[in-house]
């Protein structure tokens, strides 16, 4: 019997809150969210070359259902769209990412951060951007 490759789950962390990752939120829906850091399917996230990230299960190599971190241009909640149509619609779902820095988007130079929200609890916005930086993390495991 071929052992069992390992496993690579990569989660993305705010340098402020460590304990807390990017996690896709509710599925159906569009808004991801910041949670406690479990390492599971929900909190995976992607950064390509193509500068895109895809948060949540790869779902395909061919591109069409994994879904990509969006600035919607307007508002503060950043949001998920499907990958192929975000490009179609010509989305803001390309951004810049140095491990430790910010993550900017690209065309309109707002950052992904994190911030208390009106019940207190912390949330992912998108906003001018204040110097905070992210990290991805990465937890290798085999089975």
């Amino acid at each position: 019997i071929p052992p069992t490759p390992p496993t690579l789950t990569v989660q993305l962390q705010n340098t402020l809150l460590q304990q807390y990752c990017v996690d896709q939120g509710a599925v159906p829906g569009s808004i991801p969210i910041l949670y406690e850091c479990h390492f599971e399917q929900p909190q995976l996230c992607y950064y390509n070359t193509d500068g895109e990230i895809i948060i949540g299960e790869i779902k395909s190599h061919k591109y069409n259902n994994n879904r990509c971190l969006v600035d919607p241009g307007s508002g503060s909640a950043p949001t998920l769209h499907e990958c192929h149509l975000a490009k179609l619609k010509q989305l803001h779902m390309h951004w810049d990412f140095k491990q430790g820095q910010a993550i900017i988007n690209k065309a309109t130079k707002r950052c992904l951060e994190v911030a208390q929200g009106e019940s207190s609890y912390y949330e992912l916005v998108i906003q001018q951007c204040t110097g905070q930086g992210w990290r991805i993390e990465h937890l290798v495991t085999s089975f």
